[in-house]
């Protein structure tokens, strides 16, 4: 059985959900420590408002990309005694169970609380979502440029029929012999929409669970325990995500963290105050490959929406070396996924990460399998050199792909 798609898409508050199998393309782009992204293209409903009926060429998207609905503004004073002062939207979080997205924002020449309020206010205004609408008129009787309406006139028009949330959650579900699956393990957050009136297609751009990390900060300041810390550097991420991420108001919702461990190495980190989690924690991932210890981490999610905070030590998956590599003399890690769906294939580009104890490189192949048969297209070696990376695929029958040379190079687990 061949692979088959369909997408869950699920209210702001996680309660209800619809299924649809009715897309055009999906690309979806998983990249280890770094958030996601994920383009999916819809048919659209024809946009309906006053005054569409003079226009072509309608399009209109909403865009949260640097949507920010809570701010920490920091005022006069250093560390613990630096005044500090919390603004939220708490309209615009209530409208999504996931809605929060913080920031921190610097007022030293503000001195008092309703000084740095104000300052919260305005900035937050400065960080709505972004919306647009285009279109031409249309050259008609009565109605024609230079003749019945001239440059700087005001033309009324309403809102378009279009109802989008921040962080609308969706699971991409995934069907084959082996039963249901979540592709890669994620929810996506909606964080942009855009309609072509013309083509009637709808385009929703969303990002994995990782973006999570991303909006919230370290709300702590300088000089306090949960700013400067020394430990394993797996333990170190997962104790600054529960001091952010399940701290009171702040708390992502069915969010748990798994159980320190110990197993990277003892890294000391500072002056992380009012910064991304995301950021902090690459960061100390980072701290720990040069320290020799590749560390990785990522939220994994469930059918029903529950997410886990796990790290990765050494490798994130399995060890297949020696049932995919053919004789060759290098090790590599998969450090990247891009898969794309539409027109009945199901194409899949991979990246790597070299881990045979030379410098760190990336390395690129290609794999692409149609919906009806399998088609290897996977070369990745060194400039001048040899080709270490040979790949082959299960068919659609589940039957093992052999070599030219009658080599089984593909086990049942695939």
């Amino acid at each position: 059985m061949t692979n088959q798609y369909q997408i869950q898409q699920f209210d702001s508050f996680g309660k209800t959900s619809t299924l649809t199998t009715d897309f055009e393309q999906l690309e979806v782009v998983k990249k280890n420590n770094t958030v996601g992204a994920c383009q999916i293209t819809l048919a659209g409903v024809q946009l309906i408002g006053v005054g569409y009926e003079v226009l072509e060429n309608i399009t209109f998207s909403i865009d949260w990309t640097d949507y920010k609905n809570a701010v920490f503004v920091g005022g006069q004073g250093e560390g613990l005694d630096r005044l500090i002062v919390t603004v939220v939207d708490e309209l615009a979080v209530g409208r999504s169970l996931w809605g929060r997205s913080e920031i921190f924002e610097a007022s030293r020449d503000s001195e008092s609380v309703d000084a740095l309020a104000t300052v919260g206010r305005n900035f937050l205004g400065s960080k709505r979502e972004l919306t647009r609408f285009n279109g031409n008129i249309i050259n008609q009787p009565n109605f024609i440029f230079n003749e019945n309406y001239f440059f700087g006139d005001v033309l009324n028009f309403s809102q378009p029929n279009i109802t989008a949330v921040f962080n609308t959650p969706i699971i991409i579900q995934r069907l084959n012999n082996k039963g249901l699956g979540i592709v890669n393990n994620s929810i996506y957050f909606l964080k942009q929409i855009n309609v072509d009136n013309d083509t009637l297609r709808t385009e929703l751009i969303l990002n994995d669970a990782l973006c999570l990390l991303d909006q919230r900060i370290v709300g702590f300041a300088l000089g306090t325990p949960q700013t400067e810390k020394e430990g394993h550097a797996d333990d170190l991420i997962k104790q600054i995500c529960r001091e952010n991420l399940q701290a009171d108001g702040r708390e992502i919702p069915n969010l748990t963290i798994e159980k320190d461990l110990g197993l990277a190495p003892i890294i000391k980190i500072d002056n992380i105050a009012w910064r991304s989690v995301l950021a902090v924690c690459q960061e100390i991932a980072q701290a720990s490959f040069e320290k020799g210890v590749p560390l990785y981490f990522d939220l994994i999610a469930d059918i029903n929406l529950g997410l886990r905070l796990k790290t990765f030590v050494g490798q994130r998956g399995n060890d297949r070396a020696g049932v995919v590599g053919v004789d060759s003399p290098y090790r590599a890690m998969i450090n990247a996924v891009t898969l794309r769906i539409g027109g009945g294939r199901e194409d899949v580009e991979v990246e790597f990460l070299q881990l045979n104890g030379e410098e760190l490189a990336q390395k690129t192949a290609n794999i692409v399998v149609s919906s009806n048969e399998a088609e290897v297209q996977s070369r990745s070696g060194r400039s001048g050199g040899v080709d270490p990376f040979e790949f082959a695929l299960l068919d659609s029958e589940g039957v093992l792909i052999i070599d030219s040379e009658g080599i089984q190079i593909v086990d049942s687990e695939g």
